[in-house]
């Protein structure tokens, strides 16, 4: 997957490796313990 990605990118005149990344801090659980908070429109019980 990494090689289509560099690929894809090299493909698009960009820098085969990316400079940053970003996490949904909404989806993400910090702990077995974390509670239940926000909504995330996004997702479907």
């Amino acid at each position: 997957m990494r090689d289509l990605v560099e690929k894809s990118r090299i493909k698009m005149g960009r820098s085969p490796h990316p400079t940053c990344s970003i996490i949904d801090s909404q989806s993400v659980k910090t702990t077995d313990k974390a509670e239940n908070r926000g909504i995330d429109g996004g997702k479907k019980n």
